[in-house]
């Protein structure tokens, strides 16, 4: 098997990573039907649109890319994948032009991973325009007519996890009320809506009403450096805050940066379960975490693919959101961070 090839090409603004594992090497276009991979097998070709490569979604890519080489490697598999990756960073525009490049690759399946919920709309409707099949890749979007869906996270269920963790904290520490400062991630992306709404579960419950409060949300774009001004800043408006709850991971370590360097003490949650926020309560400086077990989430995405582009039957809708879900504190960390 030939290596993997690795070419940065630029089409439009949008650089597109090219990289193919067939054991013939690239595929250069086709209709998908009628190109053969590696030892005579017919060669799938799979475009990967995503939204970001923060550390959560960089786990999640680095397993998909290892469990495609070992689906190569294995001769009693029937196709061979190649596969196109781009990289929106949050841009909504930029994952537009990344669509219309993979569209000119001319791929059996386009999974895209949502920047906006309705912002990349036009990115789904011109793979149905070109005919291609289209897979919402996990993060919602708002249109129909996709070919199938992969549910990956409970968003609104995280939030939820993130209340009842606190509400556990407050029942084992009747002394103490919470003054919470929310750090959001993007602005318009459902899903960080959703685990704001699901936090402020802790709000609305009649039985912490008077022990919990919320003192503010902003938006932190996802940047740990965004979420350190900002925690700065609260420091000054808010004295009386003693909790920080984020959207990620990354963006409550940036908090807490800020605050260890103010000799602050605070109650923080995160999300994602990276290694910057499980490192972070190894060192007591993250209270807890809501995890997502991305090798999961990516075995289930790659065939979920593979099944799209090869017309074999599939669901609509591949829901695995429950079976993701964890939560790692001071109580297990051990088990995670040695």
């Amino acid at each position: 098997m030939k290596k993997v090839l690795k070419k940065l090409l630029c089409v439009g603004l949008a650089a597109v990573l090219i990289l193919s594992m067939a054991a013939c090497g690239k595929q250069e276009g086709g209709n998908g039907s009628s190109k053969e991979g590696g030892a005579g097998k017919e060669a799938l070709t799979i475009g990967f649109a995503f939204r970001s490569l923060d550390e959560a979604m960089t786990g999640w890519w680095e397993k998909t890319e290892e469990l495609i080489e070992a689906y190569n490697k294995d001769d009693s598999n029937p196709y061979t994948i190649e596969y196109f990756f781009t990289n929106a960073n949050l841009d909504v525009d930029t994952q537009l032009s990344d669509v219309d490049s993979l569209i000119a690759r001319n791929p059996d399946v386009i999974c895209i991973q949502a920047v906006d919920s309705d912002g990349s709309v036009p990115a789904f409707e011109a793979c149905t325009s070109a005919e291609i099949p289209v897979i919402d890749f996990g993060f919602g979007i708002n249109y129909e007519d996709y070919t199938a869906s992969l549910l990956t996270i409970d968003h609104y269920g995280a939030g939820v996890a993130q209340a009842d963790w606190l509400k556990k904290y407050l029942d084992e520490n009747k002394d103490v009320t919470l003054n919470v400062g929310y750090i959001n991630g993007a602005q318009g992306v459902k899903q960080m809506t959703e685990r704001y709404e699901g936090l402020c579960t802790l709000f609305e419950d009649e039985a912490y009403k008077d022990r919990a409060k919320l003192l503010e949300m902003q938006y932190c774009n996802f940047s740990a450096d965004t979420a350190l001004s900002q925690m700065e800043d609260w420091m000054q408006t808010y004295p009386e805050m003693n909790c920080v709850v984020s959207a990620n991971d990354e963006m409550v370590m940036g908090a807490m940066q800020a605050c260890a360097s103010a000799n602050v003490k605070m109650v923080s949650l995160g999300m994602d379960a990276t290694q910057t926020g499980l490192q972070g309560i190894k060192d007591g400086l993250e209270s807890a975490t809501i995890g997502f077990d991305f090798d999961i989430i990516a075995e289930n995405g790659l065939n979920l693919a593979i099944a799209v582009a090869s017309d074999k039957t599939f669901e609509k809708t591949t829901d695995i959101s429950k079976e993701v879900t964890y939560i790692v504190d001071s109580s297990n960390i051990d088990e995670y961070v040695k």
